[in-house]
């Protein structure tokens, strides 16, 4: 059996090839007349003694790259589930057989429409259908999403059930799901109610501040005025605080936060064209000496004032020292960092360093984007990335029209990129060929590659 992809301007279709023809002419009549729910729809072609089994998968992709590494949760698997279980009363509606349904993850197909899913019916095909349902659901074990707990049970439950002898596929499913119903009857329903009454509370609650937080506003506007009110009185009985509240005039608080402006620009202050110091001494105030003055006007006596003196010029003395020993330490220093210079020089000269690794860096492929909607360049920095419109797990993303959910994937093997289409509705184009569903096409430098209507160059 042989699995191949082809896609034309309107459709793309799973080819499956086989030898014999060992089915039967009803269930081939029934397939290719009839569109079978949960059935993808099938088209048979013979050429040269080999019969092709052309399956429609328009707008669809394999759950696998649906899933494309995320984790299946519950609300997926009870899907899987449901969507098995009314599969196998439709076979029974169309005279077709369990045995013929090939349980296998890229036989089955998710609709990007609506995730409605879509099963392979192979006419040649002879399994026994409970034996492949378990080993389907050992695959689902491993990509089950671990931390939700209800998918967990879930599965482990319908595992169980399926391991068990002479029990049928719709025993099983309609034992999950009545379990799930009573589940769901036991949980009590008045959360709802509570939920309600409490957002009512919180509005309640949001309203009462929100009118506090108004009240406040306004008795700390009323309390500034008094304070304001009471400084002006003061500022009254001193001539200068008096002269700067009548350069002052209230406004409405529309104009200013605070309620005051200024009625013209406030006085500039005339700054002293000389420096303090050179006004003073000019003066004599500091020609006499702090000491001299004290000592003169009584409150200190001279011998503290020598002492003061005394212990100024040690530290003076001290300070002059030790500037003078790190200038040395500084020239020291330096002649013993141009000695060891000139030795490592040497050293270096008779004992070469040696490479033992290193660190190549691995190549980085690169979009650039050439098109007229200001879409970004995509970076391939990791050893796969999926490109489309899904920001949750795409990590190339083309936020524009014509592009799919997933719509491509670049991977890398040993350095070499391939670039490979995900049954997009629009198609990936590489210079100008179409590429087929999982037809894997190296990329190689300056490649044009077209999403869509979307253009870009590889470098």
């Amino acid at each position: 059996m042989e699995i191949t992809y082809r896609r034309n301007l309107q459709k793309s279709y799973m080819c499956v090839k086989e030898q014999e023809k060992s089915a039967e002419e009803y269930e081939l009549n029934m397939l290719e007349a009839e569109q079978v729910p949960y059935l993808l729809k099938m088209e048979i072609v013979e050429t040269d003694g080999e019969i092709s089994y052309l399956y429609d998968i328009s707008g669809k992709q394999q759950i696998e790259d649906y899933l494309s590494g995320k984790k299946m949760d519950y609300e997926m698997f009870w899907k899987v589930l449901l969507s098995i279980k009314e599969l196998c009363f439709v076979l029974q509606d169309y005279l077709l057989r369990e045995t013929g349904i090939c349980l296998k993850a890229e036989y089955i197909y998710v609709n990007l429409g609506d995730g409605s899913l879509y099963f392979t019916y192979l006419p040649f095909w002879r399994e026994n259908f409970q034996e492949a349902f378990g080993r389907y659901m050992e695959q689902i074990l491993r990509i089950i999403d671990h931390q939700d707990q209800a998918a967990t049970e879930l599965a482990y439950q319908v595992y169980q059930m399926s391991m068990m002898k002479n029990i049928s596929i719709q025993k099983i499913l309609e034992a999950s799901v009545k379990r799930e119903k009573e589940e769901n009857q036991h949980k009590k329903p008045e959360w709802n109610y509570k939920d309600l009454e409490w957002n009512h509370k919180e509005l309640e609650c949001e309203n009462i501040l929100e009118q506090k937080k108004e009240e406040n506003e306004l008795e700390d506007r009323k309390g500034w005025d008094r304070i304001w009110e009471y400084i002006r009185v003061r500022a009254e009985q001193i001539p200068w605080m008096s002269r700067f509240f009548s350069l002052l005039v209230k406004v409405p608080e529309e104009k200013s936060r605070n309620g005051w402006f200024f009625k013209e620009n406030p006085p500039k202050l005339k700054l002293q064209k000389k420096p303090l110091k050179e006004s003073f001494e000019k003066k004599g105030v500091f020609k006499e000496r702090f000491s001299d003055r004290m000592f003169t006007k009584g409150i200190l006596p001279k011998e503290n004032c020598l002492q003061r003196q005394g212990k100024k010029e040690e530290q003076r003395r001290d300070n002059f020292i030790s500037e003078q020993h790190r200038s040395k330490k500084k020239s020291v220093s330096e002649k013993n960092i141009l000695v060891e210079k000139e030795d490592l020089s040497e050293i270096g000269t008779a004992y070469p360093t040696e490479i033992l690794g290193l660190c190549i860096q691995e190549p980085v492929g690169k979009l650039i984007y050439q098109g007229i909607h200001g879409c970004k360049d995509i970076l391939v920095a990791r050893e796969e990335i999926l490109i489309g419109k899904n920001k949750d797990q795409a990590e190339g993303v083309i936020e524009a029209e014509g592009i799919s959910r997933l719509h491509a994937r670049i991977s890398r093997r040993e350095g070499v990129y391939y670039l490979e289409d995900l049954n997009s509705t629009n198609g990936t184009y590489l210079n100008g060929e179409p590429i087929a569903y999982h037809q894997q096409r190296r990329l190689c430098k300056n490649d044009r590659i077209l999403f869509g209507a979307e253009e870009y160059i590889f470098s």
